[in-house]
């Protein structure tokens, strides 16, 4: 396959690059703004920038499993990080929101 079959396919699979990029930049404008942004962990931030690019791509792109599958696994990562950290978490912090 050469490049321009592999971008052809990549444009099905996870829509066209301007498409993607245009929703994906709109929703880091938004997380950058966030007022928890910067309490966030790097893990955190780091998560949030991946499934926020593969909603883009579910946006943009082909139905794909694997797009949700890769959500569930960042979201995942957070969940792990915050759990492994529960003795570190202030005085009030209530890992379910309720």
């Amino acid at each position: 396959m050469n490049l321009e079959d592999l971008l052809r396919a990549k444009d099905m699979e996870h829509g066209h690059i301007d498409d993607v990029a245009d929703a994906v930049c709109g929703m880091w404008d938004i997380f950058y703004r966030s007022r928890n942004y910067d309490t966030m962990t790097r893990i955190e931030r780091t998560a949030a920038h991946m499934i926020m690019m593969k909603l883009a791509r579910a946006m943009s792109g082909g139905r794909l499993m694997d797009h949700w599958v890769d959500i569930a696994g960042y979201a995942q990562l957070v969940v792990n990080e915050i759990e492994s950290h529960e003795e570190d978490q202030p005085a009030g912090f209530n890992k379910r929101g309720v």
